[in-house]
């Protein structure tokens, strides 16, 4: 049974109906709220304070609501509505309560029209123009006049107003519209949300605050309908959103994750994952790290500087913290949403590659220029008159590893309920395959709200998530035996699948057609070789057979309860478990190249459990209209615990799915059988305060104490304290005069700290001993087998947190009607204490060097920000771009000189660290164009010596760094780094009269790119194997190219086996990122259907339709510290999809 039939079919439609059924579910009572007030002062306050004692919230036009009157009020545990009736006594003010709000209108309005002027009765209806329903407490006011209304609970509106006049609509969170009435009786009226209003509100930790209150670096992404269009890939959807924030592709593959980093890398990580060092962490709907479905999310917010991210603490989250709110459940009837796309995704460029004839004549011109040192003898493959076969090309094998891969995604939300029970449900499918062959990824989300509200002073929520995910890929890009760079060594003369020298296609025993080897078999045996050992891509790819089946769940119990006014104790407990499940078959490699005679079987397995309960309490006070302060306390612990396994069994007879089965393996004793056990936990504590005065000033601070078991115990604990301030300078008395102009001018400036102890090996304080992998065989029959126990590295008592210490000022500008934003920050973040390798001797006797903390990195840089938007007549429009530079330099290494990293490209390590310089910089030999003739060459030396003895015209000419007068590995010497220094992106959009367009470019500058691509294909790693076509550009044929000579002969000079940085380039690139085109049915068109309070929309999006780079290989996006071995490139995509609300 596929998942798509078990979506459709089988057990899981009963969480569909489960979540019917609830939404269903109505409950008849309602409530009003008694409470207790003693309040002497303006009508506002009053309100203030009612709203902070019960579950009320209240909607009011100010221009229509006098609130400033003076009244005094004391009563105790009485209803609202009486509190209200008493307070609007001898008022025009009248009241109507709908769940949890209270509309407040005038009971007649005064119209100020000139009564000799005549007037004229306007009536209609405003909806909301996403869910097509009546919206309750819009403001409708005749422009330049305070006469106006408040819509009723249908959304209806009666006014009277001068002839010709103009109406202003307008509510908290929607786009403001101006409508002209003409001669018309009758305007309804929808009113679309303005993502711009909703962000003015944003998540912080552990909380929410007014973004223009905010003394801390925050940025917040609304996620709106063109956001949905895109592919459901949370990197795809942030990356060059924010400033500061920069994320790196990992390219195509649909199993891999790009990497996230915010404000530059501090954290080293380790050379086998670009994505370790720093922490990210993600905190969804207040859960650490818990699993989330795209479509459900609503914004995401990016703690950026230490002030915001330090209440967070923890283990991760050195690196910031990216906070991810989604939907929740809302009152009312069952609303409906769905979303559904259909795509293609393809590969945009591919290189050129040598075919079969160009291979012939580029070895004949090789052996023809062939240089002193160099072969002189044609290889057999290479010679058209020994081997014609070979001078035919029959297949382009990028063309084949590559297709047109088809994307799916469908989501359903429904909420609904009443103001005592409300509840959603959600469930998404996504299938994606990989523009390589073979290779894909799906995944299946459900989520599940349920909000009670208990007594009017507690209420509850039960939260479940579930994720699966599958998938086959994560196959070999980046090596030499890669897929990509195998796709241009293998002969254009050889064929997918073997066939006889009369043409015939040839079978195995089991009658399914052989894969074609580098020389078909017929010719090897009459003696024909001379291709390297590598293997035909398209079976490489069609022979996966991967199983990796996981799944999540998640399941968070909240309780939060109001004891006393203005305090609020919320405590939630998580439960999550993830079993993971990599099973994967190796076939035996018959063809001719790469040959293997063993095959083999794995399965490796993850049970991994972890708790979270963590309990807040959070007070605020206001002080005579002035002063707020508000407090949080909290109390956090966690425990993960993790159990792994891996079995491996060869040797298997058949290689069928039924016959390789463990028991039909004939060697269990090749590899042993692996299994880990581990536990981790954490216990914090945490505090803020938080102070204003008369919204002009704004201060906050927090401290947070972590104790993690990863470390010994007399330095398990570490403690964390932050402060930030702001200035709001619109808020001044001396500012009135620009306000205007100005609508918010706001400084602000943060301290804070930071912990991480991510890559603290578990254990490290008492390393336990390790079984050996290999036996020792004594005995004089060698009968005898022994598995010994080591320690793998030392015990380090001392070692303590990593610290990342951040500084930063702010500037907040909005201008013009608050159609301008703009944000400019300065940061500098300095991380000390850094978990890193310590320096050991070599007869120290372990296999990996204790960790210590040794050294010091500063990061620091500007972040720029700007919004537009406007509104003219029917069209809403707005532009946006941001750019953010980054300086990284490690400061201290300890004892160390520096670290020389293993991350290698074709046995080349080009990557080193050293003080002064960023983490993970390129060390080569900077070279100084091509010697262009004998005399060059002769010249060039050192004490009267040649530098370059072996070189010939047409070679590379090496900088003597160290002007020792010999070219080495000691003339390597900084030459730039994978980290852009510069990241940047701009877009915009507008909507009207139904159609809405958005675009985005992303891109990033002052990058370097290794590319092992090129130092690979352009010699066909000089065994003989085929070429890029670049080599026709090469000395030989264009001694101005700045390619060397062809060294396929022979290359003693060391041009293309010596790290130099003739294999750097630039990876600076921009990308057209998305574009988008939707168009909503108009609201006629629905109610003529019968769906008056539904919405359609149709769209059609494509992402990375154009990018523009100098780069020469697939793409710049190559991740992998910048080292590209012909990475699994990024793919252009194209989707149709529809929106559905009802």
């Amino acid at each position: 049974m596929t998942l798509m039939k078990f979506i459709l079919g089988g057990k899981s439609k009963y969480l569909l109906f489960l979540g019917l059924f609830l939404m269903s579910f109505t409950v008849q009572s309602k409530r009003i709220d008694s409470i207790s007030i003693n309040r002497t002062g303006a009508i506002r306050s009053v309100l203030k304070e009612i709203e902070k004692a019960s579950s009320y919230h209240f909607m009011y036009n100010d221009k229509l609501i006098n609130t400033d009157k003076i009244v005094s009020i004391n009563v105790k545990d009485r209803p609202v509505n009486e509190i209200l009736n008493s307070l609007f006594e001898d008022s025009n003010i009248t009241y109507t309560i709908v769940d949890d709000q209270i509309i407040l209108s005038v009971a007649g309005t005064k119209n100020t029209t000139d009564s000799r002027q005549s007037t004229q009765p306007i009536k209609g209806t405003i909806k909301d123009a996403t869910t097509n329903e009546p919206m309750i407490g819009v403001s409708v006011v005749e422009k330049g006049t305070t006469n106006g209304t408040i819509t009723d609970i249908d959304g209806a509106y009666t006014l009277s107003v001068k002839e010709n006049s103009t109406l202003i609509f307008s509510f908290l969170g929607y786009k403001q519209q101006s409508i002209a009435i003409g001669n018309r009786s009758t305007i309804d009226v929808l009113l679309e949300e303005d993502v711009h209003q909703l962000s003015e509100v944003v998540a912080i930790g552990y909380g929410s605050a007014r973004k223009q209150d905010l003394s801390m670096a925050v940025s917040t992404i609304q996620i709106d309908e063109s956001m949905k269009s895109r592919p459901s890939d949370f990197n795809t959807l942030l990356q060059g959103r924010v400033s500061g924030l920069t994320i790196q592709s990992a390219g195509g593959d649909p199993l891999k994750a790009g990497t996230i980093s915010i404000r530059g890398r501090g954290s080293r990580g380790n050379d086998g994952d670009p994505s370790s060092g720093d922490g990210i962490l993600y905190v969804v709907d207040g859960v650490p790290n818990a699993p989330f479905n795209m479509a459900d999310v609503e914004s995401v917010t990016v703690l950026k500087d230490a002030a915001s991210a330090a209440i967070y603490g923890a283990s991760v989250g050195s690196g910031g913290v990216i906070i991810i709110t989604t939907k929740q459940a809302q009152a009312g009837k069952a609303k409906v949403s769905l979303n559904i796309y259909q795509g293609i995704q393809n590969v945009s460029k591919i290189p050129d590659v040598l075919s079969a004839e160009q291979y012939n004549q580029v070895w004949a011109k090789a052996i023809a220029d062939k240089s002193p040192g160099s072969s002189s003898v044609l290889p057999t493959v290479a010679n058209p008159q020994i081997y014609p076969y070979g001078n035919v090309t029959r297949t382009k094998w990028l063309d084949e590893v590559f297709r047109t891969a088809y994307q799916q995604h469908y989501d359903l939300n429904i909420t609904g309920g009443t103001d005592i029970i409300k509840a959603l449900t959600s469930v998404s499918y996504d299938r994606n395959e990989g523009i390589l062959l073979n290779t894909y990824k799906e995944s299946l989300n459900a989520k599940m709200n349920l909000d009670f509200q208990l007594t009017k002073w507690m209420k509850a929520t039960q939260r479940a998530t579930f994720q699966y995910t599958n998938g086959q890929g994560d196959v070999n890009t980046s090596s030499h035996q890669g897929v990509l760079i195998g796709s241009v060594f293998y002969p254009s003369s050889a064929t997918i699948y073997e066939y006889s020298e009369d043409g015939e296609l040839v079978y195995d025993s089991y009658g399914k057609p052989l894969y074609g080897g580098t020389i078909p078999k017929w010719a090897a045996a009459t003696g024909i070789s001379g291709y390297g050992e590598i293997r035909n891509p398209v079976a490489t790819l069609e022979r996966l057979r991967q199983n990796r089946p996981s799944s999540t769940i998640y399941s968070t119990t909240s309780i939060e309860i109001k004891p006393i006014s203005r305090l609020t104790i919320k405590s939630d407990f998580t439960a999550g478990l993830r079993s993971d499940r990599y099973e994967y078959f190796s076939s035996r490699v018959p063809e001719i190249g790469l040959i293997i005679d063993d095959n083999s079987r794995g399965i490796s397995t993850s049970w991994h459990t972890n708790w979270v309960w963590e309990t807040t309490a959070t007070y605020a006070q206001s002080f005579n209209d002035k002063h707020n302060i508000s407090l949080l306390g909290g109390y956090t612990m966690s425990k993960d615990n993790d159990r792994w396994t891996r079995t491996v069994v060869t040797d298997f007879d058949k290689e069928d799915e039924h016959s390789t089965v463990f028991p039909s393996g004939n060697n269990w004793t090749k590899n042993k059988p692996e299994e880990t056990i581990w536990d981790e936990s954490l216990i914090s504590m945490f505090g803020r305060v938080g102070y204003s005065f008369d919204d002009k000033y704004f201060a906050t601070a927090s401290i947070r104490r972590d104790a993690t078991s990863k470390l010994y115990k007399d330095n398990n604990s570490g403690v964390f304290p932050a402060f930030s301030a702001s200035w709001k300078i619109s808020s001044e008395p001396f500012f009135h005069g620009l306000k205007q102009h100005i609508d918010l001018l706001k400084i602000r400036g943060s301290w804070g700290q930071v912990g991480n102890v991510k890559l603290v090996p578990r254990y490290s304080s008492d390393v336990p001993l390790s079984y050996v992998q290999y036996p020792l065989i004594y005995g004089e029959n060698l009968d005898q087998v022994y598995y010994g126990v080591y320690s793998s590295s030392l015990s380090n008592k001392n070692l303590k947190w990593e610290t990342t210490e951040q500084t930063g000022i702010g500037l907040d500008l909005t201008m013009l009607k608050k159609s301008l934003d703009i944000t400019v920050d300065y940061f500098h973040k300095t991380t000390k204490d850094l978990i890193e390798y310590m320096a050991v001797p070599s007869v120290a006797g372990v296999e990996t060097a204790p960790f210590g903390n040794v050294g010091k990195v500063v990061n620091k840089g500007w972040e720029f920000a700007a919004t537009y938007r406007k509104t003219i007549n029917d069209i809403n429009f707005n532009i946006w771009g941001n750019l953010s530079s980054v300086t990284s330099e490690v400061k201290d290494l300890g004892d160390l000189p520096f670290l020389q990293h293993s991350t290698t490209m074709n046995s080349m390590q080009p990557l080193r660290s050293a003080v002064g310089e960023p983490w993970y910089s390129y060390y080569l030999i900077k070279t100084d164009g091509i010697f262009q003739n004998q005399a060059e060459i002769d010249n060039y030396t050192k004490d009267g010596k040649k530098i370059q003895p072996n070189a010939v015209p047409g070679d590379i000419k090496f900088i003597d760094f160290n002007n020792d007068g010999t070219i080495s590995d000691n003339d390597k010497q900084y030459l730039g780094s994978y980290l852009p220094k510069i990241t940047y992106s701009f877009g915009g959009g507008f909507n009207m009269k139904g159609f809405d367009f958005s675009f985005m470019f992303q891109g990033i500058s002052n990058v370097e790119i290794f590319n092992g691509f090129k130092q690979m294909g352009m010699t066909g790693r000089d065994v003989g194997n085929n070429m890029l076509a670049d080599v026709l550009n090469s000395w030989n044929y264009n001694p101005n190219s700045g390619i060397p000579r062809l060294s396929i002969a022979g290359d003693s000079n060391g041009n293309y086996s010596k790290v130099s940085d003739f294999f750097l380039e630039s990876g600076s690139y921009l990308r057209l990122k998305n574009i988008t085109l939707g168009y909503t049915l108009p609201v006629k068109t629905m109610t003529s259907l019968g769906l008056a309070k539904s919405s359609v929309r149709f769209y059609i999006s494509g992402d990375n339709l154009a990018t523009f780079t100098n780069y020469s290989g697939f793409d710049p996006e190559v991740g992998n510290f910048g080292l590209d071995g012909g990475n699994y490139p990024v793919a252009r995509s194209f989707r149709l999809g529809l929106n559905v609300n009802f």
